[in-house]
């Protein structure tokens, strides 16, 4: 088990690199292209400095090491094989690109020197986007000219225009939607997961100015909140205990409208159950050194081909096993009581990659991404 979270969860963080396909996003002729986001900050100071220390910021192979270092080790399996590297990532991951379809078929690597290449997701590419392009194993966007917004100044001296698409939970779901390899194996989709509106938790109006000479006071937080702010984790899920019938009861419940974890398959989370007698002598503890000791702790999916377990996301054929909470779920896992329990803890933690996978490649350490993170925690006494 401990082998095949590692292989699944290392090789499925770059989501979109699978088998040879020359997909890039929908530009009208002649389009203008897009903003350097330092010149949206001159007016959108908060938001400027919001986004610059979000993921959407740094989704970059040059802002992101853990993608980075991951994309790095598939680019060497393929070369090895004898096949071109294509960085498909770049459709999210570096999605203003100015040679991304170079980049998606691989005849052109992510250059540091190219400032569009380092770029994440940045202002315009979600203000210029009207829509989605669905594709059968993945979604682009379709732009036009014009700033769009859900919540515009006509008076803004480069010009807006309200959007729809803009509004809703839709404009995310071009690199959040779903992910299908070559093979017909979904590899994520927010259809099977649950979709609501994503803006009302990931974009909350906060106080302050949006723009220089705006009468407002709050804006659309573009931090994005997500599983790398720690108050927004801690509403990903809880763990609470409960003994019932002689037996000691882990209790996980998921309030959110889709999965914890929820679509990145590289993501797994699990607790530690401990048990202590009167004095403070532990009784029990439902692991010692590695979760997946007691594989009913976690919440984790793996991908499968034939008979073989864990293999990475190009070679899925289904999905083998898939034990994160579903939407609204609750559950309710039994334990025996030992003898002589007086009290018992519970934490239920969250990583962003396995151990194993940070060893195996080589993943700096950030003092996030190697320490599992803290989601909620429980005691009674018994």
């Amino acid at each position: 088990m401990k082998t095949s979270i590692m292989i699944f969860a290392v090789m499925s963080i770059c989501l979109a690199c699978l088998a040879p396909v020359a997909y890039a996003h929908s530009l009208p002729a002649g389009f203008s292209g897009f903003e350097n986001p330092a010149a949206c900050g001159a007016c959108h100071k908060a938001i400027y400095e919001e986004w610059s220390g979000s993921m959407h910021a740094k989704s970059s192979k040059f802002g992101d090491p853990v993608h980075s270092a991951v994309y790095e080790a598939y680019a060497k399996t393929m070369t090895a094989s004898g096949k071109t590297p294509g960085y498909f990532c770049a459709s999210c991951h570096t999605p203003t690109a100015d040679n991304i379809a170079a980049l998606m078929k691989g005849e052109a690597m992510p250059d540091p020197s190219n400032p569009s290449n380092v770029r994440g997701a940045t202002c315009s590419f979600c203000h210029k986007a009207e829509g989605l392009v669905e594709g059968e194993r993945f979604s682009t966007y379709r732009f036009t000219e014009g700033i769009k917004g859900p919540d515009v100044d006509s008076k803004a001296p480069h010009g807006a225009v309200y959007s729809g698409f803009a509004a809703t939970y839709k404009v995310c779901l071009g690199c959040h939607g779903f992910m299908t390899n070559s093979k017909g194996g979904v590899i994520c989709s927010m259809n099977d997961e649950g979709v609501s509106d994503c803006l009302s938790c990931h974009m909350q109006e906060v106080d302050g100015v949006p723009a220089s000479g705006s009468q407002k006071s709050r804006h659309f937080y573009h931090g994005i909140y997500g599983a790398h702010d720690p108050a927004m984790l801690k509403k990903g899920a809880t763990v609470s205990l409960k003994v019932e019938a002689g037996k000691l009861l882990v209790v996980l419940e998921n309030p959110n409208p889709h999965f914890f974890p929820s679509t990145n398959p590289l993501r797994v989370s699990f607790y530690k159950l401990e048990v202590f007698d009167a004095t403070g002598k532990r009784l029990y503890a439902n692991f010692e050194k590695d979760p997946s000791e007691d594989p009913k702790a976690m919440m984790v999916k793996l991908f499968k081909a034939g008979d073989k377990v864990g293999v990475p996301t190009w070679e899925a054929e289904g999905v083998a096993k898939d034990t994160r909470l579903t939407s609204k779920e609750e559950r309710v896992v039994p334990y025996d009581m030992p003898a002589g329990a007086a009290r018992a803890t519970v934490k239920l933690f969250y990583r962003f990659a396995p151990p194993q996978a940070i060893e195996k490649f080589g993943i700096p350490a950030d003092g996030t991404v190697e320490k599992p993170q803290l989601v909620s925690e429980a005691e009674i006494k018994l």
